[in-house]
């Protein structure tokens, strides 16, 4: 579990700093491809547990801002966008 810390913060801070307004959503089909690229750069050892973490416990992470980028990672696992293989 050491590992996925470092990868969970990384992610949420790439996340947040996309050029896009995650407030508004007026870009989601771009705001969910860009996270999808951020997600996908993770080791694949390591992505599903990471992807996990984001989805179901990613209040503690960022509890500030957590409900700014989280519904795309909803999203993006309710479509089914990431692989994990």
């Amino acid at each position: 579990m050491k590992k996925y810390p470092i990868y969970i913060y990384a992610t949420i801070a790439q996340i947040k700093d996309l050029p896009y307004d995650l407030k508004s959503g007026k870009e989601e089909e771009e705001i969910i491809k860009a996270v999808v690229a951020i997600i996908q750069e993770i080791p694949t050892a390591h992505r599903i547990r990471v992807f996990q973490l984001l989805d179901g416990k990613a209040r503690s992470f960022d509890l500030s801002e957590y409900g700014v980028w989280h519904p795309y990672i909803r999203q993006i696992r309710n479509r089914g966008l990431i692989s994990f293989k």
